[in-house]
């Protein structure tokens, strides 16, 4: 009788370790579908009222930035155009000190420097 105890133990020691390497497989089977159904198939998100105003929201606060911008654009322009023509200025005035400053060397050269012209020299 013993013999025969000992064969049913091992039969179900046997049979017990069958059904745990079946339980493994398929919890790992069961864990391969989950990972690759998440990567064929996703879950796309349901447009809420929230999701539309953020985009309105910012296609605002773009459109407040562009005028903000165009202002400043507008405000270096300005500086700008003031600069070149201050510039326009000075340079008309360094060309008329660069004729005056070649005139005065001229006269330098022919003796005339200082001398006052008056009508009576000329006749």
């Amino acid at each position: 009788m013993s013999r025969t105890l000992l064969s049913l133990a091992g039969f179900q020691v046997i049979l017990i370790g069958r059904f745990w390497v079946i339980a493994e497989v398929g919890v790992s089977a069961y864990r391969v579908g989950i990972h690759r159904g998440t990567e064929s198939a996703s879950v796309a998100p349901v447009p809420n009222q929230a999701n539309q105003i953020a985009p309105q929201q910012q296609v605002s606060d773009a459109g407040h930035e562009r005028g903000m911008l165009r202002s400043q654009i507008e405000q270096r322009d300005k500086a700008v155009a003031s600069l070149r023509h201050e510039l326009e200025q000075q340079s008309a005035v360094m060309g008329r000190m660069k004729i005056a400053g070649s005139q005065m060397e001229t006269d330098l050269h022919n003796g005339q420097a200082g001398r006052v012209f008056f009508k009576s020299d000329l006749t």
